[in-house]
């Protein structure tokens, strides 16, 4: 049987930065520059998803999971 996906809904951009401050989401710029001088900009925020339940209830208003 799959795991269930978790669903947020209702976040906000301070929601986003109190978990930026408080080191839950943080920013991996994963730049690379290639022996001919090109560059792949990839830039992302990441979490650690050991405990993403947790942390989507940090992240949004309400977390649900739904069964697919």
């Amino acid at each position: 049987m799959p795991s269930p996906w978790l669903v947020g809904e209702g976040t906000d951009v301070w929601r986003l930065l109190r978990a930026i401050a408080a080191g839950y989401v943080f920013y991996d710029p994963a730049d690379t520059i290639y022996a001919d001088g090109r560059a792949k900009v990839r830039s992302q925020w990441r979490v650690n998803a050991k405990d993403l339940k947790g942390l989507m209830s940090l992240l949004y208003g309400k977390v649900s999971e739904v069964g697919v």
